[in-house]
């Protein structure tokens, strides 16, 4: 049995790319935290009106991926189900506690992404025991 969970973000206004990426990783972060896993997001999709014609794009960016797999059913603390009616509530609060607190956020984010350092980068920066 598998759980999957698919997230379709519809702004208000048209955005540029620049500003979908920065989106993304606003939903990549906060997955991060909700699955308590490493695991990165998957290439997203993006959806184009021209004309009555919907045409949909796998997008790909620069971005740092590591080998994560997503966490297994019973590996993940949250029950996405229980989350459908306060999600809204739940991506707001992280978005303004990411601009309240940005380089906190990012830093811890980026300890939890998974990204293996070279060996170079320990002796430079020795860990502190």
């Amino acid at each position: 049995m598998n759980e999957a969970v698919s997230l379709i973000y519809s702004p208000k206004e048209q955005l540029t790319l620049e500003d979908m990426r920065i989106q993304f990783d606003l939903f990549d972060g906060l997955f991060i935290i909700l699955c308590d896993s490493e695991y990165c997001l998957r290439w997203p999709s993006l959806v184009a009106m021209v004309g009555e014609t919907k045409l949909k794009y796998k997008w790909h960016f620069a971005r740092l991926i590591n080998a994560t797999e997503a966490p297994k059913c019973h590996e993940c603390p949250t029950n996405f189900v229980q989350m459908l009616g306060t999600f809204g509530h739940i991506v707001s609060a992280w978005k303004k506690k990411r601009e309240q607190f940005g380089p906190g956020f990012y830093l811890y984010l980026g300890v939890r992404r998974g990204m293996e350092l070279y060996s170079g980068h320990l002796e430079k920066y020795p860990l502190m025991v």
